[in-house]
């Protein structure tokens, strides 16, 4: 993507992890599957646990904008 090299990081959101980074171009990329948007049993056991994936989401945001970072989500549709 754009000729240049995106790693996953947990770094530089303080443990949240970003599933790519670049430091150079402050650009940062996260795929959000279905389980980001509803409820499945699959992924998360009790409704508890997507609603602490929706906060996470909501902070990493938070965070990639304080530190002038662009975040791309890319939905799974």
């Amino acid at each position: 993507l754009l000729g240049v090299k995106f790693i996953k990081n947990r770094e530089v959101l303080d443990g949240y992890e970003l599933d790519g980074f670049n430091e150079e171009q402050k650009i940062a990329f996260e795929y959000h599957g279905v389980q980001h948007y509803e409820y499945i049993e699959f992924f998360h056991k009790e409704e508890r646990q997507f609603k602490e994936q929706k906060q996470k989401d909501r902070m990493k945001r938070k965070m990639c904008k304080e530190k002038g970072i662009k975040l791309i989500t890319v939905p799974y549709t």
